[in-house]
């Protein structure tokens, strides 16, 4: 029978030991490659978040110009402290906004946000194709409401006439609101926006 000598015994308890030392090294590559993951994964939420907050401002700043809550360049000044990392996504929003809320009374102020969201040759040739086809339904619905309330001057001057009211009297009488005013603006917005649609699309691309 052969018995482990006392130099056998220290081997195997040296080899035990040396054993336990692997293992915990292992462990703890385990418990840092877990940790790393974890940094990682907390890192792109904390992006993630980081992004959607900037994303959510640039929402509410686009409507805001929509509806003439703020101005250009406010925008401009917005735009220059937004991250480079963020800002693809933040115009993509804001571009989308514009085309959902663009009408003739904010088309000018609009259009002077969508030439610094997107500075290139092809952007620059559709505002300016935008603003002429503006120009001429600006002037048309100006012409149009004009020659509503000149009718109706002229009714309500035959009528204060007919009424014995005459001299400057008249003139502080102001008109009354008419549902034709409102009725023709909101027509010639919708024909306006019709003739603009290949622009709104464009902004979506």
């Amino acid at each position: 029978m052969n018995y482990l000598s006392p130099k056998h015994f220290k081997t195997i308890s040296n080899l035990g030991f040396l054993g336990g030392i692997t293992m915990k090294k292992i462990k703890s590559a385990a418990e840092l490659a877990m940790e790393k993951t974890k940094n990682i994964k907390e890192k792109r939420a904390n992006n993630a978040t980081e992004l959607e907050q900037y994303v959510q401002a640039a929402r509410k700043l686009a409507q805001d110009l929509i509806q003439g809550k703020t101005e250009v360049r406010k925008i401009k000044e917005s735009l220059e402290r937004y991250p480079k990392e963020v800002l693809p996504e933040a115009t993509k929003v804001m571009l989308n906004e514009f085309s959902n809320g663009i009408n003739l009374d904010n088309t000018t102020r609009l259009l002077q946000s969508i030439n610094l969201l997107k500075d290139d040759e092809s952007t620059r040739q559709s505002i300016k194709e935008v603003s002429r086809i503006y120009q001429k339904y600006d002037h048309l619905r100006d012409q149009k409401v004009k020659e509503v309330e000149d009718a109706n001057r002229k009714q309500l001057l035959k009528d204060l006439k007919q009424e014995g009211i005459t001299g400057t009297a008249i003139y502080r009488i102001s008109l009354k609101k008419d549902s034709r005013i409102q009725k023709i603006t909101e027509e010639i917005n919708q024909e306006y926006l019709r003739n603009i649609s290949g622009f709104i699309s464009y902004l979506n691309s």
